[in-house]
């Protein structure tokens, strides 16, 4: 996000990885003045700048940029019930090392479950009760970034070994 510039009729949005020496044009901006990168390198610190544009016209740009450490957020992908608990399952994220769970139930606050292996993918969460409804969501870190979190999916604990007879 950045201050519109009077007379400008287009902006054009670079970064570059820290310790890189040249920018990359990531998009030019003919509408409001914020940009979400989509693509953004994992587990980076990355640095931003904006230039002003009005048909051959260029503005000058902040060389040092606005920096941020940036890391993708993992997305829940599936959460079901089975014998003893709820499995919730994430994509992976490549600059993790390490995955941290949260739960809560509605109209609560988050709370840490515990933290996985980057080499895991799902969690099985076995303190949950019958009937309730929870929501889930994951973060990955690595030591020094941490990825932000989504608000989370909600699901309804049904043991799956509920059913225990048929009448007939």
């Amino acid at each position: 996000k950045w201050k519109e510039v009077k007379g400008a009729d287009r902006y054009t949005v670079y970064y570059k990885v820290d310790g890189d020496k040249g920018w990359t044009r990531i998009t030019h901006i003919k509408d409001g003045c914020t940009f979400l990168h989509k693509n953004a390198p994992d587990g980076k610190k990355l640095i931003y700048t904006v230039v002003a544009r009005n048909g051959s016209f260029c503005s000058s740009y902040d060389k040092k940029g606005i920096s941020l450490d940036y890391m993708k957020t993992p997305a829940v992908t599936d959460i079901c019930s089975v014998i003893n608990g709820i499995k919730v399952t994430w994509e992976k994220t490549e600059a993790a090392k390490s995955y941290i769970i949260y739960r809560r139930g509605a109209k609560e606050k988050w709370t840490y479950l515990t933290s996985v292996s980057s080499k895991k993918s799902s969690y099985t969460d076995t303190t949950v009760i019958p009937g309730k409804t929870y929501a889930y969501t994951v973060r990955a870190e690595n030591g020094q970034i941490n990825s932000a979190y989504t608000s989370g999916k909600p699901y309804r604990y049904i043991p799956e070994n509920s059913i225990t007879s048929i009448g007939t």
